[in-house]
């Protein structure tokens, strides 16, 4: 998989450039989650930031949307990396929509939303071509030693 040096202020534009790392002004925090910080960039981009102890990771996660976007999956463009207060971050393609929790409080029909997911996902999980079958291998061993009920673990 290619390496994915920090970004100049062009590349993180996406426009290329040079790959000295720069430091990446945000806006305000749009989600949290336990590995990763996502910020406002901008109108059309968002930066996902390591949270400390999982430095590396969007390195990782922006060579796997390159090749996801590449097959032609419906995923939002990567525009490389960056560095946010010296934490790694991946640039993206910001997507606007309403929160997942938001429609389900408000009502939504949580069968199909369960459908659209499974089916996303089937979408993404189809995939093939280079690096694609050793990260499958590798998830399915992750999967494999996690501790997982036995009608559960048949089912993955």
């Amino acid at each position: 998989q290619p390496a994915h040096p920090p970004p100049s202020d062009d590349r993180a534009r996406g426009d290329g450039g040079v790959t000295a790392p720069v430091e990446l002004p945000v806006a305000e925090r749009l989600a949290q989650g336990r590995t990763a910080e996502v910020f406002a960039v901008d109108a059309e981009r968002v930066v996902k930031v390591d949270r400390p102890g999982y430095e590396g990771l969007s390195t990782y996660e922006a060579g796997v949307l390159e090749q996801v976007v590449a097959a032609g999956a419906p995923a939002p463009r990567p525009h490389g990396t960056a560095v946010v207060d010296g934490r790694p971050g991946l640039v993206m393609q910001r997507l606007d929509g309403p929160r997942l929790t938001d429609l389900i409080v408000r009502g939504a029909d949580t069968d199909e939303l369960a459908s659209r997911f499974v089916d996303l996902h089937l979408s993404v999980n189809g995939l093939s071509g280079a690096g694609f079958d050793d990260l499958s291998a590798r998830l399915r061993a992750e999967v494999g030693r996690a501790d997982l009920d036995a009608d559960l673990r048949d089912y993955v």
